[in-house]
Formats: structure tokens, sequence, C-alpha cells
């Protein structure tokens, strides 16, 4: 006896007698009851066994006991994937999904895959997309049988057969008066619509070894309304790009494309990264958030290979949007550097950064120091949008001190606004934040109520987190990013509504 998945491995498989196995396998499992349902549970290839030359006469086939079922999802139903009991209609599917395999090569609605690119939790994920955004290839199926493997293979139960007896009947009646070794011309050349490019392939093969996961954060509560100020901000990113991810089809009549990115720069502690998250809660999209030193690595094109996981893993549960916290130290500019590594690092983070759209993937760059960024980066058709989010002006100031001090034990006389004032020049958000904590600390150690004396005394004896050659710095910047700030000379700058 010889492993069916051994066969399609043989270059000179007779590929017409495909029908024939279909016909065996579905007698050998024609039976209903509850007990021949759980036995034939996670029915693949690995599990059947023919003797051999099995189409050259009598065939003997065993199906063996079920081991590990996780290594042939693309045979298996989809209502199974979700967790339900296996039924006669699962193995129906998976009967079908064998013969397709063996007549072509490929996987039904899948295409060209290595089956050993879709045995984990990546490949559980391709799976489902495919099936979600593909149809159903059946140009090699012989005209007449496209109905029924149409049937079987059908993504939903109740259009599918419900038991083999129904299926073979239909079967028997074509079997019997067509000579299907006609029908299917074993030399002829099937390129698959669904082919996998070689880059994809080496994408999904890196997961089966990834040195890298994304966290991928599920869609939170919450939109850019919950930011005080930045009213320009605002309504830029969603007449500019919320409105054409939103509406594709709209778009699509204006010959408008989804921006393939949106770079935020800016001093630090302004909330960038704040925008970047308020703005795929208003997408209602996933998001991951990626540092410098996730992608880190001291091994030779170790860095490269870990990029290329990290957009191969996002493209696998697209849409979603990827948030890059300090991209300068990601993409450094490669003109000052004769480190080669550094250049190559940087080529491959700028190749994904082409195909994003296409892959379903929004990239969300956030930089304090974009002169050290590499300047192919900010070209058209990487970094699309590019906004400044400067330091908070007086009214987004006065609205942070509130939302930090209002719930504590304060005076009822504090003047949020001279508090504003006092902070104009170099604070950032992060800065008061710092004071409110600071002049909760004082409270709590005199067991005494916040005062404004007090919070003026912490003010006084701090300082702000930007100088004012450092604002200069950034205002300099600013213009060479021009035409990005004659879009985002924001008046209402960062901070939280109540």
């Amino acid at each position: 006896m010889i492993s069916l998945s051994e066969y399609m491995n043989d270059s000179n498989l007779p590929r017409n007698f495909g029908m024939t196995l279909l016909e065996k396998l579905a007698t050998h499992c024609q039976k209903e009851d509850e007990t021949e349902n759980k036995y034939l549970e996670g029915l693949c290839p690995d599990r059947i066994s023919l003797s051999e030359n099995w189409f050259a006469g009598d065939a003997k086939v065993e199906i063996n006991p079920a081991g590990s079922l996780h290594n042939a999802y693309a045979y298996y139903a989809p209502e199974y994937l979700q967790g339900k009991p296996w039924t006669a209609s699962c193995t129906i599917f998976a009967l079908f999904s064998i013969t397709y395999k063996f007549l072509t090569g490929e996987l039904p609605y899948i295409g060209n895959v290595p089956d050993e690119l879709l045995t984990n939790k990546y490949g559980l994920k391709f799976i489902k997309k495919c099936r979600k955004e593909r149809f159903l290839d059946l140009s090699i199926i012989p005209i007449p049988f496209r109905p029924i493997f149409s049937k079987g293979l059908s993504l939903k139960k109740k259009h599918r057969y419900q038991n083999i007896g129904e299926m073979t009947g239909e079967f028997d009646e074509l079997y019997n008066h067509i000579d299907v070794a006609e029908l299917v011309n074993e030399e002829s050349a099937h390129q698959s619509a669904f082919e996998i490019s070689r880059l994809e392939l080496e994408k999904l093969l890196a997961q089966n070894s990834s040195d890298f996961t994304l966290d991928v954060h599920k869609e939170e509560e919450g939109s850019l309304d919950d930011l005080v100020g930045l009213l320009e901000l605002k309504h830029y990113l969603r007449a500019g790009v919320l409105a054409i991810l939103k509406n594709p089809e709209k778009a699509k009549k204006y010959k408008l494309t989804i921006p393939n990115g949106l770079l935020l720069y800016g001093p630090p502690g302004c909330g960038k990264t704040a925008v970047a998250k308020k703005f795929a809660a208003e997408c209602r999209m996933n998001y991951a958030v990626i540092n410098a030193p996730d992608i880190a690595s001291t091994l030779v094109h170790g860095t490269q290979r870990i990029v290329h996981q990290l957009f191969a893993q996002a493209s696998l549960v697209a849409p979603v949007i990827l948030i890059f916290e300090e991209l300068e130290c990601m993409t450094p500019d490669r003109s000052n550097r004769d480190n080669t590594k550094v250049a190559e690092d940087t080529n491959a983070f700028l190749c994904e950064l082409n195909t994003c759209v296409e892959r379903g993937i929004f990239v969300i760059g956030t930089t304090n120091r974009p002169l050290m960024m590499d300047s192919a980066i900010l070209r058209s058709g990487r970094f699309d949008k590019k906004i400044y989010v400067p330091l908070p002006d007086e009214k987004t100031r006065t609205g942070i001190f509130h939302k930090y001090l209002y719930d504590r034990p304060i005076d009822k006389h504090i003047d949020y606004r001279q508090l504003a004032r006092l902070t104009s020049s170099g604070y950032i958000s992060s800065d008061i934040r710092q004071i409110c904590d600071e002049v909760a600390c004082r409270a709590f150690f005199e067991d005494a109520i916040i005062t404004q004396a007090l919070v003026e005394q912490v003010i006084r004896d701090g300082g702000p987190s930007v100088s004012q050659q450092e604002l200069r710095s950034y205002e300099d910047c600013r213009r060479y990013m021009e035409p990005a700030a004659k879009y985002s000379s924001f008046a209402g700058r960062i901070g939280f509504r109540q």
C-alpha cells in the first residue's frame, strides 16, 4: 500500500484516473452512521493508502486512523475550521478537494501552493482569506463533471451534498455514460489563475520558521474626536484618507487610489502615536505597533528576513494598519553610511512599502527626526501623506491640564487657562502630564489638596522638554518637508477630549 500523498507527488501520475479515484474513495466512505463520520474526521491524502497500480485494475483503498489533524486545513470544510462538528458534508468537501488536487496539482480556491505552507496558524488565515476572495477554478475539470465539483466544493454547507449517497447517485449516472479518459488531457498545460508569485511563496515559507510574530490589536472603540484640537488635521485625514478607505467603490469612480502611507513627524511627546491609534479606531481596522528593536538583528540579512516576515504576516490578516515608531531608526539615510548591512536593511523596507496598498496594508510612520531618514522613503508611492504634529497650543494645554487634574483632590478655583499660559514655550503634552503627576505626589505627601499655587510652583521648578533652538530646527524641518506643511498648519494641537 502506498500513501495517496506520495502518488500526488509523482510527476508521471495518470491524472485521467482522477474520477476513478473519486468513485473508489466515495464507495469506501459511503457509511453514514455517526461512528463513521467520527472515523473520517480530518480526511486528507496522508490518511489514504492505495494498492499499487490501483488504476490498472481492482484497487484496494484504506483510510488510516486519524493522527494529527493540524496539517491539512486546505482539505477541510469552512464550517469545520470554524469549530463545528465533522459531518458527512465535511467528508464530501474533503473527497472533492483531494480529487481536485489529484487532477490539477492545486488546492481548490487556493492554487499552486505546497501543502507544507498551509500547516500552521498563518496558513490557516491564508486559506480563509483565499476562500473569501477567490473563485473556484474548474477550467481543468471535465465539463460534464463541473456541476458536481461545484456542488461538492461549495463553501456553504446548505449548497453542498448532504450525504455521500446523493453524490454518488449523480456521479455514477455521468461516469457510466462518459469516456473520462478522453475528457482529461494529462499533457495539457494548466496555468492556475491563482498561481502564487515567488516572492509571496518565500514569504509564506518564512512563516514556518518565523523570527518575528506580528502582535495585532483588534479594532478599538474611539475616533479622532477623542483628541482635543487638531481640527485641520482631523479634516485632512478624513477627507484625504479615511473617506477613500471607507468608500473604495466611490473612489474608484473618481480614479482615486488609497494612499500608500501616512508619515507623522514633529517634536517628541506631542501625540503622534495617539493620532495613529485613533485613526485606526475610526477606520474600524486592526492595527499593530512596531518599534525599531522589534526588527533589529545582528545576523547577516537577519533584519531583511524579519521585515519580509512582518509584511507577509500583515498581508494574511489584512486589512490592517501598521504603525512604525521611530521610523528614522528603521530607514536611516544610506548616503552618509558605508555600512552595507544598513543599506540592505533600508532597501528591504522600501521594497515592502511599494506594494502595501495592493495587499490591504496601510502604513503609518512616526518620527521625531525626519531628516535622518533615507530620502527615498519620502517620495510618492511610499508615504503619500506627510503631516507635521507640532507643540500643543494654549487651548489644548488647557484641556490637558483639566484632563489630568479634574478627578483628583483639587481646589475648585484652579485656573486652567493660567496654567496653560505659564507653559507656553516648549512644553509638550507629556511635560504637562508629568507636571500633574508631580503636583499630585507633593499633595499626597503633604496630605493636602492640589492648589493653583502648588501647580505654579511645580511649573517653576521644572522646565520644557523642547528648547527654542530645537523648536527652530523642527520648523526648519517642516519647511523642508513642504508641501506637507502647507496642508498642516494645525493651530489646534494635541490632547484628549473629555
